[in-house]
């Protein structure tokens, strides 16, 4: 029997527009599971936080729950690490987290808190340790049985299961400073819509993450500015020095998005109605 493992990674896909879709919740969902929050960070003053699952089918369902590690690339994708590789292990929160319980059965539309504690030990070093707290489904579903003839005229017979789940970062600070964030190389693509693609590079330096929102500005020829277009949740992990970034923008009807400018500004994002602004770039039309 083989095992067909799909992973549900919180992280902006490639298409801005069902990026926005995804990530404008506090709450991360696969089939029947949703998952709030859709990120842990701990630290000194805050070691302990709580992931609340929901069913909402109607079936009861069983998951299992676990660390696994994943490397950021640069288009924002993720790369799952085997562990069999130890060059980011020293990255890993998996010694300094604990969570429980370590299996879930949900009744229909029933909830359950999973407890995550940050202990830390003597002689912890300053830094950002990551790794992400991952629900696999066990699957009750009929598996789809598959034949296959080999040259042999032999049948071989293959029982596929697929295994859904879904992951979300843990992450936990220890001693370490906001990051320093920039954006350049930004441009724009436009159409007889008004709809486009705000395309630029995000900057980090430091030892955290930056995260937040990437929001799309257009300044009119009178200074007045609107938001026309906003990707929630965009993180640059401490993989990465550079990510690049995309966020589709939709302008208001019968407006050119030459008769002003467009700005990306990256943006803090929290629970305050009103959000700091990190970094901001000029956009070109290209």
């Amino acid at each position: 029997m083989k095992n067909l493992t799909k992973h549900t990674l919180l992280a902006p896909v490639a298409l801005p527009l069902l990026a926005s879709l995804l990530l404008a919740s506090t709450a991360l969902a696969q089939g029947a599971l949703m998952i709030n929050p859709k990120r842990v960070v701990l630290d000194d003053r805050h070691r302990f936080a709580n992931v609340t699952l929901f069913n909402s089918g109607n079936d009861s369902a069983d998951f299992v729950i676990s660390l696994v590690h994943y490397k950021m690339n640069e288009d924002g994708s993720f790369t799952e690490i085997p562990d069999s590789v130890s060059t980011y292990a020293a990255t890993y929160c998996d010694k300094l987290v604990r969570y429980f319980p370590l299996q879930v059965t949900l009744a229909p539309h029933e909830s359950q808190a999973v407890r995550v504690q940050f202990l830390k030990p003597q002689g912890l070093q300053p830094g950002e340790y990551r790794s992400h707290l991952y629900f696999r489904s066990i699957d009750k579903a009929k598996a789809i049985e598959t034949q296959v003839r080999d040259t042999s005229n032999h049948t071989i017979s293959l029982t596929l299961r697929p295994i859904f789940g879904i992951s979300i970062p843990v992450i936990v600070d220890y001693q370490t400073k906001p990051p320093v964030v920039s954006l350049d190389s930004g441009f724009y693509t436009t159409s007889d819509s008004g709809k486009g693609v705000v395309m630029a590079n995000l900057n980090r330096t430091g030892d955290e993450e930056c995260y937040g929102s990437l929001v799309v500005m257009f300044k009119d020829k009178d200074g007045h500015e609107q938001q026309v277009g906003i990707v929630k949740g965009l993180a640059v992990y401490t993989d990465l020095a550079t990510r690049k970034v995309q966020v589709a923008y939709q302008m208001p009807k019968g407006v050119d998005p030459k008769t002003g400018s467009l700005l990306l500004e990256f943006q803090t994002l929290t629970d305050n109605p009103k959000e700091s602004v990190l970094a901001t770039t000029d956009l070109a039309a290209k």
